[in-house]
């Protein structure tokens, strides 16, 4: 009949306490899951420039640089929201590397 048995329902939808943001994988992982949110809901034309220019940066760092970018410069009200959650996860990543050093 009806299992209870089922996990907490934020396990794996958003980060848990027990994760650490010093963890480089985790970091990355949450990095690229915010910059493809924000980039889903750039219009067409202004995803695929972005992708584009995207595509001429190696490293993650440089792709990663270029979404907090795209998303500083944004000023609409419809993509507010996950242009904070850009914006703070930036911010996440610089004290990570400050503090690591």
């Amino acid at each position: 009949v009806g299992s209870h048995h089922m996990p907490a329902p934020l396990d794996g939808a958003s980060p848990s306490s027990t994760e650490k943001l010093s963890d480089g994988a985790s970091v990355e992982s949450a990095l690229a899951h915010v910059g493809d949110t924000y980039m889903f809901m750039l219009p067409t034309q202004k995803r695929a420039s972005l992708a584009a220019t995207m595509s001429t940066a190696v490293a993650p760092a440089a792709k990663w640089a270029l979404v907090v970018a795209c998303a500083e410069a944004d000023t609409t009200k419809v993509r507010a929201v996950t242009r904070i959650a850009v914006l703070e996860a930036n911010a996440a990543l610089l004290r990570t590397h400050i503090t690591s050093l």
